[in-house]
């Protein structure tokens, strides 16, 4: 589930683990406004409405760094898919 604003709205507990899609604050206003068509000053605003994602990042169980190349950003998720499914199984044996 993708939920922008999850923390702000304190729905977390719902969730048995939180994934955080990382890349800095200036590559995130570089691909909003390259993704919405948006202005440098809209797309700031936009992130300024939200939790700095630095401090989301105290929140999140697994965190993707997604300020690199497609295939480090897979890596990492094959590796957090990994380890979910890990979690799961042991819990399924408790």
């Amino acid at each position: 589930m993708d939920i922008p604003l999850l923390i702000e709205t304190n729905l977390q507990y719902l969730f048995h683990k939180i994934l955080l899609v990382y890349i800095p604050k200036e590559m995130q206003v570089d691909r909003l406004i390259k993704r919405d068509q948006i202005t440098r000053e809209i797309a700031t605003n936009i992130l300024n409405s939200q939790l700095p994602i630095e401090e989301k990042r105290g929140y999140a169980d697994f965190i993707v760094d997604n300020s690199g190349s497609l295939e480090q950003t897979r890596k990492q998720v094959e590796a957090i898919w990994q380890k979910l499914k890990e979690i799961q199984n042991k819990e399924r044996k408790a």
